[in-house]
């Protein structure tokens, strides 16, 4: 599945915000890898990308392309309408948890778990109620998952809050850049 995330950097121009994201989802030496729920990835917004969408060629959708690099100083209506859209897919996905998450069929498991010592049942439907409630769990907690749309590379968090601290400051708001990122996972 794919799914479209924007980063946010701090940087002095739309170049430099996407050079710091193509960098920052490079795994390092010791193979750690800041997006490690997604298996691949296209800077830029791959599938989603002006150019893609453009294109007869296929393969533009798996170029990274800093055309779409959003500069808040630029275009803050774009910038908020993006930013607005984040959140409505957030709520959208912990919507989608509710209704799926069966929380007397969660305890049942936890008991059958324990009461088996340490032994669970497998089956897809039990764990596709835990998966529901795990992604519910790592959103609520600001985990950065593939249901989070949006990263803050600056602070490391996939929450908005620091982003709106930047904002504010219109020193710092000037130099504030998503980079959409089309996540594989």
């Amino acid at each position: 599945m794919h799914t479209l995330h924007y980063i946010a950097v701090e940087a002095n121009d739309k170049q430099e915000a996407f050079d710091k994201v193509v960098v920052s989802l490079q795994p390092n030496e010791d193979g750690y890898r800041l997006a490690d729920w997604s298996d691949w990835h296209v800077v830029g917004g791959g599938r989603w990308s002006t150019n893609a969408q453009k294109s007869k060629d296929f393969m533009d959708g798996y170029r990274d392309d800093s055309t779409d690099v959003i500069s808040y100083a630029e275009n803050k209506e774009k910038f908020k309408e993006v930013t607005k859209d984040i959140l409505k897919f957030r709520s959208q996905n912990m919507n989608r948890n509710i209704t799926e998450i069966k929380t007397d069929k969660f305890i049942s498991q936890m008991v059958d778990y324990a009461s088996e010592g340490g032994r669970g049942a497998w089956n897809v439907d039990n764990l596709m109620n835990v998966y529901s409630i795990k992604q519910a769990a790592e959103m609520l907690m600001g985990s950065w998952t593939c249901d989070s749309g949006f990263y803050d590379l600056q602070e490391n968090v996939s929450e908005f809050e620091y982003l709106d601290e930047r904002l504010d400051k219109p020193e710092q708001a000037s130099l504030q850049y998503l980079v959409p990122v089309d996540f594989h996972f």
